[in-house]
């Protein structure tokens, strides 16, 4: 009880994972693919020769002789593969670059550099006249694309002296109950991915009950220091094509993964404000969006309604809309005025300290076939 939240999440964390990792049972499996696309004769000659030696050496009880010279062709062998590589990646990147390439070459030319296995979602990615194939590059150009969308756009807006308080009414707590937390915990859905902490929610409902306990001290030592854990906020990023060329980053969307047992509380908290919110009428009726039982499709029935109700009229009336796409509406919400809205509608105390905290120290990470980014902060915006 000691612990701060960082630490008690970090642990709770860890337990988890060594607990699954030593008293579960596991294997690994290997895969062993075909030879890659650069291995050609020569490299499968020195291979044979470097091997023939070991085994008569071996045999003979003469390795201790010849030790020198098998070190010697491993390190051949060694280079010999690196240039081979990079010749036939040069040779894909000038074909790929090609501007008179045909699609189906452009395609079969992905496949064969891919080795026979299934070619990713995302392209070689076109930066500045340059295809950029390597998985780990394009990984790094998406996070770091996000994460500039991620601040804050500066002009001369500034938060009021005084609060417009809505009501007089505040909260500042919530209540967290073990009925809560299982209740959430039994209704997640297994074929949901995870965080970058590597719980699956099939691990979380194979421990069920045994979890309540200690996510129920977290929680409640969260909301008394108003502090949300730093585990809990590094989020995976996958990127999602929404339109056009598949090769322009602009064209992607940024996915957030996050840790279960950080969603858990999220899903706690949410539950609480959402009833605050809706017992004092604070949000408007016109907002379909993030509302239970409410989406587009009912403000579309709304917006035909309307258009046919004038059609009815007689005479028929004139009907006008204007339509606002709001780009990048999501990465750029400004995280001290949204906080001051929250605090405009009563929310105080450590529970808007904790969503403080929840939202400022951010960081992410982008994940793209096994491979991910370095770790960037997130300035602005919310996980989506």
């Amino acid at each position: 009880m000691n612990k701060n939240v960082h630490q008690q999440a970090k642990i709770f964390t860890d337990t988890i994972l060594n607990i699954f990792s030593n008293l579960v049972p596991n294997k690994t499996i290997t895969i062993n693919d075909s030879d890659p696309p650069w291995m050609d004769e020569d490299i499968r000659n020195k291979i044979n020769e470097k091997n023939e030696l070991y085994k008569k050496s071996s045999y003979n009880n003469y390795y201790h002789r010849n030790w020198l010279k098998i070190q010697r062709m491993t390190t051949e062998i060694s280079d010999l593969i690196i240039t081979k590589k990079d010749e036939y990646y040069n040779r894909l990147s000038k074909r790929l670059s090609d501007p008179n390439t045909s699609a189906k070459t452009y395609w079969s030319i992905l496949k064969t550099f891919y080795n026979g296995k299934k070619v990713p979602l995302i392209p070689p990615l076109l930066i500045e006249d340059t295809f950029i194939t390597n998985i780990k590059s394009k990984a790094n150009i998406f996070n770091n694309f996000f994460s500039l969308q991620c601040n804050p756009i500066m002009n001369n807006s500034h938060i009021p002296n005084t609060v417009p308080y809505l009501l007089n009414e505040r909260i500042d707590s919530i209540e967290i109950s073990n009925n809560d937390i299982i209740k959430i915990i039994r209704a997640l859905n297994v074929n949901k991915a995870h965080g970058h902490d590597n719980i699956s929610i099939r691990m979380i409902k194979i421990c069920d009950e045994a979890l309540v306990k200690p996510l129920s001290l977290i929680f409640k030592n969260c909301l008394n220091t108003g502090t949300f854990p730093n585990v809990w906020k590094k989020s995976n990023v996958i990127p999602i094509h929404k339109k056009n060329d598949k090769q322009d980053i602009r064209n992607y969307r940024p996915v957030s993964l996050l840790p279960i047992f950080g969603k858990i509380y999220e899903k706690i908290i949410f539950n609480s404000i959402f009833k605050f919110l809706e017992l004092h009428n604070l949000l408007s009726e016109k907002q379909s969006g993030f509302r239970p039982n409410d989406s587009c499709i009912y403000q579309l029935l709304s917006i035909t309604h309307e258009i046919f109700s004038a059609f009815d009229c007689n005479p028929s009336l004139e009907v006008r809309s204007v339509f606002l796409d709001i780009s990048k509406a999501f990465d750029k919400v400004w995280h001290e005025g949204l906080l001051f809205k929250l605090k405009s509608m009563g929310i105080s105390g450590k529970l808007l300290d904790l969503i403080d905290s929840f939202l400022n120290e951010r960081y992410q990470r982008v994940l793209l076939n096994g491979q991910s980014s370095d770790w960037l902060p997130i300035k602005a915006g919310v996980p989506q």
